[in-house]
């Protein structure tokens, strides 16, 4: 049928062209420009071609092709991460079953003990949100270095402490650098795809279970050899844990 006998409606339709990977806007009734002819393809006889632009990749596809690229350059770190949380959580199961026993040789009674345990909440409580804030501006890594040899001064501090006071500053300490587990999640979503995304919060998950698990354990087996004993493994552990994640943990955000 010739474009003369189209309904007046359907000649006036502007027609969108697929040509060369671009698409483009036919408008009907408008002559076509030399050279253009092998441009773009029109469904009618006469037209103006439009350039459209490309829609943007999406975010899922900018996330998994960031996650494809750190796979293939072997930098994938959520074995790091999950490591690094499971000696963290392991370092803190280390402590948690001692604690009123260490702190009744400095004096301290139930509600002593109590604030002790209570304390470490607290200050998890009103950090959290901060260090979140912060690693949104200086990278994720950063604070999670801090928190990993902040949480082995604060265990060193515990286990070196003479008093009462000291049991409290290394309690309010740990509790400060233990508050960063939230960058350690927000580290996973940086660095996996959407469709894997619950399974790396899986290895988080995991890595509390697996602390909780074997550091009363390793806990109760250091006691043995003195009441100081356990924090001061946990102390060393957070630290080691600290220098693997400074060799062997990237930073998640991009660079701006």
């Amino acid at each position: 049928m010739p474009p003369n006998a189209l309904p007046h409606a359907v000649r006036d339709r502007p027609h969108v062209v697929t040509a060369h990977g671009g698409a483009y806007l036919s408008r009907p009734g408008s002559p076509i420009r030399r050279g253009d002819e092998g441009k773009a393809r029109s469904l009618s006889s006469r037209s103006d071609t439009l350039a459209v632009p490309a829609a943007p990749r999406s975010a899922p596809a900018r996330e998994r092709a960031r996650s494809g690229h750190e796979r293939a350059a072997g930098r994938s770190p959520l074995a790091v991460v999950f490591l690094t949380v499971f000696l963290d959580l392991v370092g803190f199961g280390i402590v948690i079953p001692l604690l009123p026993l260490y702190a009744e040789r400095f004096g301290a009674g139930p509600v002593a003990v109590a604030w002790l345990v209570a304390v470490y909440s607290l200050m998890q409580l009103l950090f959290a949100p901060w260090w979140g804030a912060l690693s949104d501006r200086v990278g994720r890594r950063p604070v999670l270095l801090v928190g990993l040899f902040g949480s082995a001064a604060s265990y060193l501090l515990f286990g070196l402490a003479g008093s009462l006071a000291a049991l409290f500053a290394g309690r309010v300490l740990a509790g400060v650098m233990g508050a960063n587990v939230g960058v350690a999640q927000a580290y996973i979503a940086d660095v996996t795809a959407p469709e894997e995304r619950a399974k790396g919060m899986g290895m988080i998950g995991a890595a509390f279970g697996l602390g909780f698990i074997f550091g009363p354990a390793i806990g109760g087996a250091l006691s043995h050899f003195g009441h100081a004993v356990p924090f001061l493994a946990a102390a060393g552990l957070a630290a080691a844990n600290g220098l693997l994640a400074l060799g062997r943990l990237p930073e998640s955000l991009p660079a701006d």
